[in-house]
Parts: C-alpha cells; structure tokens; sequence
C-alpha cells in the first residue's frame, strides 16, 4: 500500500466514523484507483454502502473485494456475511442462501468457528425461504395485511353515530385558507379542476352529514362555469365512513336533492314546502307528521332503487355496502322511539355537554390557557369603565366582583351560542325556544299546520301564554326522526342523540357556498338558499362525477383500495389529489397514523395533494399544534415530522384551522435523513408508546378509542425504509425487541382511559 493511498483510507475511516459515509466512499475510491489489487479498499467502500442502505453497489464492491482477497480469509468472511446480509435485504433469498453457503465452506475450510451472528442470519434465510411467496408477491402480502386488525382492543367498542358534524364546511379543494378566502382562484394549493390531469380524486374519511362532499359539487360547478371545454371534467369521490346509517342519511338527502333539481322553479309552492321539509329532515330529530311521511317514502324509494340497481348513475356502492345500507333502511322504516324519548335524550345530551365544557375549562386552565371566548370576553370587560360595569349590574358587589360576574356571563356556554344570533332577532327567539323545548320551530311555508306555534316566532317559549298547547301539539303532530338513530348504537348503549343544537350548526353547513348575512332572515332563508346552490350545482356537475360510497374503517378502506379488484374492474382511483377525515386521527393515531396510513394514498407528482382533518375530540388537551402532534409522534417540533415520517405540515392549529399535512417526494435526500442513533432511540420510544399496558386504576383525561398496535409499528418501520433509511438498521432492532435485550432511556408514555 503506498503512502498516498494509506492517507486516503485514514481520511476515510475518519469520515467514516462521523457519518459522512457519502464523503468517505470518495476517499476510499481514490484509494482503490491508486492500489486497485489491494481488496480493504473496496471492502471498506462496501461497508459504507451498506450503512447508507445502498444494497447493490455494496454487492459490486464485494465482489470486486472478493476477486482480490484470496489470501485474506478473515476478510473473506467478513465480505461473505455483509453479501448474505445485502442478499437478504434485497430479497435474493436462494443468492443469499449460497452466499451463506460460501461462509460454512471458508469457515470449516479454515478451522474457524462459526459465530452466533452466522447462524442468525442463516436461520434468517431459511425463515425467510418458507414464506418467500408472501414476502416476495407485494400484492400477496398487502391483502394478509389488510386482514389483519390495525389497533389494539377498543376501549369504546361502539362507534358514536353523529347526525351532524361540529366544523365549518369547505371545498375539499380549497387552498390555503385565509380569511375564509379558500376558495379564491389563485389562493395558495388551489386545486384547479382545468389545470389537473383527470380523474380528479377525492377521498372522504369519516363523511358525517356530507356537508364537505356538497360544498366541494358546488366548487367543481362554479370551476366549470369559467371554463370553455369541460368535456374532459371528470371527479371521482371516494366516501368512506364506519356507520352505514351515515351513509344511508347521506343517500336520503342526496334523493331529496335530486326531487328538488327536477323541479324548475325554485319558488314555487311545490319547491318550498319541499325545502322546508328537507330542513327538518336534515336538521332536527323531531319532526312534524307529515315531514316524517314524506321521509319514510324517501326510505323507501331509497330501498327500493338500491335492490333495483337503479341508483343515478354518478352513484356506486359495493355489494357488502349495500347490504349494510339497507339493514339500517330496514331499520328505519320503523317507528322505535318517541318524541318525548328523543327530547329527554337531547336534554341529558346538554348536562352532558355542560361537564364537557367545565372538563375543557378545567384542562385550559391547568395549562395556562385562554378560550377565544374568554380572550374576547376580557377584551370586551377591558374597554368597560367603572361606570358602564356599575350601570350593567346595579348592587352592592365590588367592581372586581363585578367585572367577575360579568366575565362569567360572556364566557357562558348559553350566552356563546345565542351571541351567534344577536343580529338577528328571529333566529334568536327560535334559539331560545329550542335551548327550552329541543322543538325546531317550523320554517313559516310549514306554519299553517302549526298555528299554535306561530306566537313563539317573534317571542321566546318563556314569553308566551300557551306553552300547555304548544306542548300538547309537539305530541299530538310530530315524531321522533328516525334517522338520527344508528342501530347498533343504540342497542349497545341506549337511546343517546350525538348532535349539536341545529341553531349552532345550520351555518356550518353553508360554508363555503353562501355567506350568511345579519338581517331579518330566519334560518330556513338561509338553508333554503343552500339547498338550491346544491341543487344547482349537482344537477351542472352530475355527468363528470362519480360518488362511491364505501361503509367501512377508514384505515382498512385505506389498505384495502390498492388491491381491490371489484374497483380495479371500474378502474377507480387508487391514489388522490386530495383527502379529508373529519376528526378520526384524533380517534386514533393523530399525525402518525396520517402517515402510517394515508400519506400512501395520495398522488406524488403533484404540489396540491394532502390530507387534511381536524381536532375535536381531545382539542382541549393541547397547548398548541406542536403539542398535538408530539403527543402521538413523540416528536419534539413539526419541522421534524420531515425527517422521520416524511410528511410537511403544510398549516392549520388545535383551534382555528383544520391542520393539513402534505407528502414529501420519497425516497428523502441525505441532508434530511436522520442518523442511525435519532432514528432508533425514537423508534424504541414509539414501541414502548405501542406496547406498554395501561397501569391498573390509571386515570386521565386524555381518550383514544382506537389505540394503534404492534402492525402499526412494523407499518412505521416499512414506511422509514421507503423514506430511505437502511433496512438492516431496523432488522437489527427487531432482533434487538424479539431477544427482549433492549437497554433504553426512552420515558414511558401518556396513559389513555376510554
């Protein structure tokens, strides 16, 4: 060896040892061109390969090594078993098999032992040979993976069945949202529908009332109308959700949308007693009579178009999705429960509620934290002086007393919701009214068969005389609305109606497609204008979109959509531009099981794909997004989401904007990998956050329903070798966790309760 080459491996070793394998490989590749039969330069470059994960120039610096080592039986060893190994990651059992094969010979050829390592990697080959037909046929695989259950046992068994969702309803192909401007053309991360390759796709996770599906037909319909050429338009909707009931509500509406399409002028007598009805179909869980006959014919002819095969064409559901749709169509069409058994239901709802809301005080208040509603509500008593504060509450309290008493009334949860209404004094009689009798006063195209009823729209239930007679109507002329009812919901854990005031979420519905306006509107000006811009919308967009309506988890629905042949044969999409989940991560795995699960689904050539949820359930738990998302990733900051999950929060908070994640382009350059010691110690973490059992008695109040299990860890571990990581790296863990010889510093996690 001469001097310059020596001085090239010392400075090779050198980098190698802190990791700069890239920059070592050029130092020991001068080395080898210097003194090409000397086989420890080649060797060396074979084992930097192997560190950075790059298999098969590893193979051909071990063969080069080989050719050149004949008197060098150490070496020879050493490069034998770094070939069986890269073999084995690539897959090339029966070449690793021989390869292995070639070690005994040198070792008993040499009198040399052969070490516990040898044997575990032979054991590995062999292994590794019993199941090559699954470990070799990724489809194969796939499918026995999808079979296999995704979470640990759940602490709540039964899914809740929400009629109506909490959040603001937007196109699934907004932008950045600024101002509630998501929907200006040249907003950032705009999907354009004449600017992206068709099919546009579009996933919907967790679809509830289906409100972002209808804001996001009335975007498509507004895009068409500014183009010249939408021959070529073509959307396809993929909408999942766990509770076949969600799916039949969303059918229900969909064919009251339909009637109303059909029907020309939208102010005529016939459209708006329609209209009216559908409000209360949608909105409200009791219901007048004659609404609730026209909502049973809809089951009906629902039912019977669903056995026929004759949905409208831009509707598709698979054979097991139809046949749960109609087991809770079956169930509906059959009257089960009172209207006063719903009243009382919404009324316990509401204490319910209340302990939510001390729960959620409580929570802010331990982590220093201010609602909204409380920063407003200090702004507000801030700009009172002594004076105004004394003449609002007159008596002998203290002015810090007061300022108390009055900081208490803003932040009520009753003076929240009817501040929503305070520009507008018929909505908020309605309100009133409903927060008294959970009643839905009828829109006044209905009135007539309520006359009764009629002096409570300028007053509330307090202010009026008759309340026996009001009362006595309520059970004399209405019923309970069957479909705010999921049966295997209510057979597990009773009659519990999980919905919202409908004075709190009619404006969430709108969204996007109408700006609410303060005025002298009641809420059925509002909903009637709505129901028309879907209409609208749905009978311009129809020929180019496709609705596929899946009943199922949303993570199995997920796996399974790649290898599902009854879609294949329809070719629908298997990746999308976009997806949206409600709030299941939430329920689950947060931003991890976001990349474990659905990050895979999305389109890779595009800037505009990304998932996009919320945080409902445990949004009080958090000081802030980054304290969110560490709580499921054990990531200390979002920047480092990158690294080690391959995933870029685009924007989005706990309490303001929905979050949205977007993939990055994988395999990872260098410069954003992680080292070897990062990745593991976090991984060891994560396994520990996956496997520890609850201590006995442990209480907190932190829940998720759906804990993610032990698949989900080897998932993590497949998705960092697609990011670019070394596979031998976690095979070595594995080994590590499997032998129960694991030393670590990692903490234990948060405990959950159901």
């Amino acid at each position: 060896m001469n001097e310059q080459a020596q001085t090239l491996k010392d400075e090779g070793n050198a980098l190698y040892k802190k990791g700069n394998l890239e920059l070592a490989i050029e130092k020991y590749s001068e080395a080898s061109k210097l003194c090409p039969d000397d086989p420890v330069f080649q060797s060396n470059i074979s084992a930097a390969y192997f560190e950075l994960g790059r298999y098969e120039p590893c193979l051909q610096s071990i063969d080069l090594s080989l050719s050149v080592a004949n008197s060098n039986i150490p070496l020879q060893t050493k490069l034998l078993l770094r070939k069986a190994r890269c073999l084995l990651m690539l897959k090339r059992f029966e070449e690793s098999k021989q390869a292995i094969g070639q070690l005994f010979q040198v070792c008993e050829g040499n009198c040399l032992p052969i070490t516990e390592e040898i044997k575990t990697i032979q054991k590995i080959i062999e292994d590794s040979l019993l199941h090559k037909e699954y470990l070799l046929n990724s489809e194969l695989a796939n499918r026995l993976l999808v079979s296999l259950p995704k979470y640990r046992p759940a602490n709540n068994s039964h899914s809740e069945y929400f009629v109506m969702s909490q959040d603001r309803a937007s196109s699934a192909l907004s932008g950045v949202e600024n101002d509630h401007d998501s929907l200006n053309l040249d907003c950032e991360h705009r999907v354009l529908i004449s600017q992206v390759a068709s099919p546009v796709s579009v996933l919907f996770g967790g679809v509830g009332d289906g409100r972002f599906v209808y804001s996001t037909i009335v975007d498509i319909a507004n895009q068409m109308k500014g183009m010249k050429d939408v021959s070529q338009v073509s959307v396809h909707f993929t909408i999942v959700d766990i509770k076949a009931a969600v799916i039949a509500r969303n059918l229900i509406f969909l064919h009251l949308v339909n009637k109303l399409s059909e029907i020309k002028n939208k102010e005529s007598n016939q459209a708006i007693k329609l209209m009216a009805k559908m409000q209360y179909i949608l909105l409200a869980a009791v219901i007048p009579s004659y609404v609730h006959d026209l909502l049973q014919e809809t089951i009906v002819e629902v039912e019977n178009a669903i056995k026929a095969n004759k949905l409208p064409p831009y509707i598709t559901m698979q054979q097991s999705s139809i046949s749960e749709v109609l087991k809770i169509l079956k169930y509906w069409k059959k009257d089960r429960f009172t209207p006063t058994e719903f009243i009382q239901s919404l009324k316990h709802q509401d204490i319910e509620n209340q302990r939510i809301d001390q729960e959620i005080k409580k929570n802010r208040d331990k982590l220093g934290m201010k609602s909204r509603a409380e920063e407003e509500a200090d702004a507000i008593i801030a700009s009172q002086s002594d004076g105004e504060i004394h003449e609002r509450f007159p008596g002998p309290q203290t002015i810090q007393e007061k300022r108390k008493m009055f900081r208490e009334m803003l932040t009520s949860p009753l003076y929240k919701r009817l501040a929503r209404h305070s520009d507008n004094e018929k909505i908020a009689n309605e309100f009133l009214t409903y927060e008294s009798l959970k009643i839905m006063m009828p829109p006044l195209p209905l009135m007539d068969a309520h006359k009764v009823m009629q002096p409570f729209l300028n007053q509330t239930f307090d202010q009026v005389g008759d309340k026996e007679g009001f009362q006595r109507h309520i059970t004399d002329h209405f019923k309970a609305n069957p479909t705010f009812v999921d049966k295997d919901w209510v057979e597990n854990t009773g009659l519990r109606l999980a919905m919202g005031s409908p004075y709190q979420v009619y404006s969430n519905y709108i969204g996007d497609v109408l700006e609410i306006t303060p005025g002298d509107n009641t809420i059925f000006d509002f909903m009637k204008a709505y129901f028309v811009r879907i209409a609208d919308a749905l009978s311009a967009t129809k020929q180019f979109i496709k609705l596929e309506y899946i009943v199922g988890e949303v993570c199995r629905v997920a796996q399974s959509l790649p290898i599902d042949q009854e879609r294949a044969k329809f070719n629908f999409p298997t990746t999308f531009d976009r997806v949206l989940l409600s709030n299941i991560p939430d329920y689950t795995g947060g931003p991890l099981f976001v990349s474990l699960y659905i990050m895979p689904l999305l389109k890779r050539d595009v800037s505009h794909s990304s998932v996009k949820f919320n945080v409902l359930l445990n949004c009080s738990k958090f000081k802030d997004y980054t304290d969110y998302a560490k709580t499921y990733t054990l990531l200390p900051t979002l920047e480092s989401h990158k690294s080690f999950l391959g995933v870029s929060h685009q924007l989005g908070s706990v309490y303001e904007e929905d979050p949205r994640w977007a993939p990055l382009k994988l395999p990872l350059s260098t410069p954003l990998l992680a080292t070897q010691d990062e990745v593991i110690s976090w991984l060891t973490q994560i396994f520990f956050f996956f496997v520890l059992p609850l201590p006995e008695g442990s209480q907190t109040s932190m829940r998720i329903d759906l804990p993610l299990n032990l698949l989900s860890f080897m998932e993590l571990i497949k998705r960092l070798v697609l990011m670019g990581y070394p596979a031998h790296w976690f095979s070595t863990l594995l080994a590590t966790l499997l032998t129960g010889k694991i030393t670590t510093h990692a903490r234990p996690p948060p405990v959950y309760k159901a």
